[in-house]
């Protein structure tokens, strides 16, 4: 029976931060670990602010020395940021955009934070790109992941919710949405259905971590301009940022590859099967019954039930709550990497996903299915 939660606050501030301390809290490879794994590098897009340490955990155990890691850093921590940049300078694969936001967890600036990232990753080679959060732990191998995104052929995963209720606390609906507006056209790109030009913009709401294949990325970086967008929506309204993403991958006008059609992101990509982040919501599903802004914060309680899940990521564990359960999720993990490396992945669970049939269907095949989602629509 676990009597007492080991917690330290401080560890964060003890920690010696010279690359040669830094190496040897973990093993960091130089070459990758299979032919699969070089030939399908990995980015990420990460928005941090606080817990050093754990930040430190999350990149040793997701660390790949093809894969290419960037951090946003909330403006206010100066005295965080010096301790991500004493990380960067150890590892050619990592960067910091120079330019920072006034970030918070409610959101504010988060999409904004993930675009600079996306701007500075766009030139290094990857094939894919999660945009993620502080807290956000994971729950698979580099190996894993790459077995289950090459199964899935590198679908856009990204969750979507009932927006209904919340448009009008999170958006500022007295300035102009439509789409000739925004300025969302870029060197006088012709690609875009200009009937749909004075259309307005059809908010959605999901959460906050993504994942999209590189095809994505580049088109939002070199085909669109997004800028105008993102600073009309980023405002400091609470959950902002579970709007922005949502918004622009299910619009019609845009067509960002790997769109999803508005009408059929209620039953294609609802949150049962979002496999980015898992969050465990309010006390009665979490068995250590601590919460933060209603998500459970993981404690030893509930390894065992990580160890099995589907998601790629799991939110959220704490320092200041049980470092300890991190610590021992963040072994597992480190373990079957480098020591029991397991091949029996379900692939056909991750294969026969909505979101998988939908991105994958022939045009013939995603015709009738947006026909159908048309009917069948839950918002």
């Amino acid at each position: 029976m676990i009597e007492k939660l080991y917690v330290n606050n401080d560890i964060s501030n003890n920690l010696n931060l010279s690359c040669d301390e830094i190496r040897s809290r973990g093993y960091y490879p130089s070459k990758p670990l299979s032919e699969i794994e070089k030939n399908y590098p990995i980015a990420y897009a990460r928005n941090v602010y606080s817990d050093y340490y754990l930040v430190e955990l999350q990149f040793l155990i997701s660390y790949a020395p093809q894969n290419h890691y960037c951090f946003a850093i909330d403006k206010k921590t100066q005295l965080f940021r010096q301790k991500m940049e004493s990380l960067a300078k150890c590892f050619d694969n990592v960067y910091i955009p120079e330019s920072s936001y006034d970030m918070t967890s409610g959101g504010k600036n988060q999409a904004f934070s993930s675009y600079e990232c996306m701007k500075y990753l766009i030139k290094k080679k990857w094939k894919y790109l999660f945009i993620l959060q502080n807290d956000d732990f994971p729950l698979k191998t580099n190996y894993e992941l790459v077995k289950i995104l090459l199964a899935r052929n590198s679908v856009m995963d990204i969750g979507y919710t009932n927006p209904t209720r919340l448009i009008k606390s999170r958006i500022d609906l007295s300035k102009k949405w439509d789409h000739k507006s925004l300025n969302f056209k870029k060197d006088n790109n012709t690609i875009f259905d200009d009937s749909l030009l004075n259309e307005k913009m059809a908010f959605q709401k999901g959460y906050s971590a993504h994942g999209m294949p590189r095809e994505s990325v580049e088109y939002i970086i070199n085909k669109i301009d997004i800028t105008k967008y993102l600073k009309q929506i980023s405002i400091g309204r609470f959950g902002e940022d579970e709007m922005t993403w949502q918004t622009l991958f299910s619009d019609e006008y845009i067509k960002i590859p790997q769109w999803v059609h508005k009408s059929c992101v209620s039953e294609y990509y609802n949150e049962k099967t979002y496999m980015i982040r898992k969050a465990f919501w309010y006390k009665k599903n979490c068995k250590t019954k601590m919460l933060l802004h209603s998500v459970c914060i993981m404690g030893v309680e509930m390894l065992n039930d990580l160890k099995n899940d589907y998601h790629y990521f799991i939110n959220k564990f704490k320092s200041s709550k049980d470092l300890g359960a991190a610590i021992c999720f963040g072994e597992y993990i480190y373990n079957k990497t480098y020591f029991n490396k397991i091949d029996n992945i379900n692939l056909t669970y991750y294969e026969n996903l909505p979101q998988t049939k939908y991105q994958n269907a022939n045009k013939k095949d995603k015709d009738e299915i947006i026909k159908n989602c048309k009917n069948t629509s839950k918002w």
